[in-house]
């Protein structure tokens, strides 16, 4: 069941998120767009493809804007590294987490299941065809899922109109964590490890009270 959305003022940025309730969880419905974490701490930004390779590197955390534009920033939020995901200062708001493995896996479940989650998930226009194929979806709950695309771990920049991909807060190993990817070619959600250095967007879950 879906319930109305609602809206939480983050008190350093002053920046509102909107958000919608899907059965217990509440959800972030754009991409996280800080660059500070929780306790102030400015988080380093990447600027060029030599920043990013040598932040990663050095297991330290990192943002970017895809292709380091400040208007992709605004349409499609920041890329993080996951160094910056799990980094102990948080790097969600206040009151909030980054969105965990299982809570997608609730999530597509609410939806129908993973075959056919993402479609619902993706918004009704900015994706590419696919081979002649309708690559946008049908938005049905307001996630606004957009093909922001990501940033590779050695730094190129791909996949703008064909995916989103998002971090998890599950570690899988010393140098992967599970992400979520969304693809135009398909209306399914894919799991799976990835590289920690790869900057992906970020959801966040409200946290229960």
């Amino acid at each position: 069941m879906v319930f109305a959305s609602s809206c939480s003022l983050l008190p350093w940025n002053k920046e509102k998120y909107k958000s919608v309730k899907i059965g217990n969880s509440e959800w972030m419905v754009e991409n996280l767009n800080v660059s500070t974490f929780q306790n102030g701490d400015e988080i380093p930004e990447a600027q060029t493809k030599d920043d990013w390779v040598y932040l990663c590197k050095q297991g330290l955390p990192a943002w970017c804007y895809y292709k380091n534009d400040t208007a992709n920033g605004t349409k499609y939020g920041k890329l993080y590294n996951w160094y910056a995901v799990n980094d102990i200062r948080i790097l969600a708001p206040k009151g909030w987490h980054v969105a965990k493995d299982e809570e997608w896996t609730l999530l597509a479940l609410k939806l129908g299941g993973d075959a056919v989650a993402a479609g619902k998930l993706k918004t009704k226009q900015g994706w590419k065809l696919y081979k002649g194929v309708e690559g946008n979806g049908t938005n049905t709950h307001g996630m606004n899922v957009m093909p922001g695309g990501f940033r590779s771990g050695i730094s190129w920049f791909g996949y703008e109109g064909e995916g989103a991909g998002f971090w998890t807060s599950n570690q899988v190993d010393i140098d992967k964590a599970k992400y979520i990817m969304i693809l135009n070619a398909s209306n399914e959600l894919l799991k799976g490890p990835f590289g920690k250095m790869n900057g992906m967007s970020v959801r966040c879950v409200k946290d229960n009270k």
